[in-house]
């Protein structure tokens, strides 16, 4: 087995962006017949924390601060609902799913019962999905923004620029 001290993540973020006008049948087939997964390519992919993940960014936020990844340490790193970290030779993926309960019963709850954690092995990789949306306010507009998020996360030996195009996936959730 490789060394999975020198193995490199790769964090592919696809969102796909809408509001309330766009909720119509041709609009919902337009955002279905585009890609969940892409080719990594530099630019607009980028190496962060140590040259050992890569932040590839795909869609059509409107607003790229949404799109930034906290190291909470060497070997763990945060963005939105994800919590990835490095044990032994697997790399974890922690996701809480927001969906499950409505926020006063989330702040009643233990945290815990909303994580779910997947595994990756070295040269694997896996994919979340998910829809959300949340308020915005702009020029004195209140408005509601809609995504469908998702998160690929590769964990590999060596680089590798087609890993989501040409292998399948360890697990697939869909929320």
């Amino acid at each position: 087995m490789s060394d999975v001290k020198y193995a490199l993540a790769i964090f592919q973020v696809v969102i796909k962006q809408w509001d309330k006008s766009q909720r119509g049948d041709l609009e919902i087939k337009k955002r279905a017949a585009l890609p969940d997964r892409y080719t990594v390519e530099f630019p607009p992919a980028s190496y962060v924390f140590n040259q050992r993940c890569i932040v590839d960014v795909h869609g059509d936020a409107t607003d790229k601060s949404r799109v930034n990844f906290l190291a909470q340490s060497p070997e763990v790193f945060v963005w939105d609902r994800f919590r990835v970290r490095k044990k032994n030779t697997r790399l974890l993926l922690d996701y809480m799913d927001l969906n499950v309960a409505s926020d006063e019963a989330l702040a009643k709850s233990d945290i815990r019962d909303k994580i779910q954690t997947h595994a990756l092995v070295l040269n694997s990789w896996g994919q979340i999905k998910y829809t959300w949306r949340y308020s915005v306010t702009k020029d004195d507009s209140f408005f509601w923004l809609y995504e469908e998020i998702a998160f690929n996360l590769a964990w590999l030996s060596e680089f590798d620029a087609e890993v989501f195009l040409n292998s399948n996936p360890l697990f697939m959730i869909e929320n």
